[in-house]
């Protein structure tokens, strides 16, 4: 299930890094790969037809991607509830990128980290973002 995952990050020029891949479940780590605003909403909609193959993304890091624009909010709006460890550190993401971080947090059950340090977001969005903080869950921001 996880072959058309590997065929469309290639397709999209991604040196992708499938960290761990067991059955259905999938780390996929991009860190500073430079993903341009196409080549992140490219990977969410990548996301959201694997998810439908039934593939699981466990961890998932876009961190260090700071050109990612509006892709940055289509990858948000693409990530599964399943979803364990969330990496968008210094992605320059805005509000509107944070107040639906903060929302699909709230969603997400099985989440156990999320490091959303070094963007722009209101002292405000921050403390919110770190209220989902609990008892095994770590939340930086």
């Amino acid at each position: 299930m996880t072959a058309p995952l590997l065929l469309a990050l290639e397709g999209m020029g991604l040196s992708a890094a499938l960290r761990h891949l067991a059955s259905d479940q999938v780390d996929l780590h991009l860190r500073a790969a430079d993903l341009a605003p196409s080549q992140a909403q490219g990977l969410a909609k990548v996301l959201a037809e694997a998810r439908q193959l039934g593939m699981q993304l466990r961890s998932f890091s876009v961190s260090y991607n700071p050109r990612m624009g509006q892709g940055a909010l289509a990858l948000i709006q693409a990530l599964p509830p399943t979803l364990e460890e969330l990496g968008m550190v210094g992605c320059a993401l805005g509000e509107g990128c944070g107040e639906a971080l903060l929302s699909w947090a709230t969603t997400a059950p099985k989440l156990r980290m999320l490091c959303v340090e070094d963007n722009a977001f209101s002292a405000a969005l921050r403390q919110s973002i770190r209220r989902l903080g609990k008892p095994g869950r770590m939340v930086i921001c």
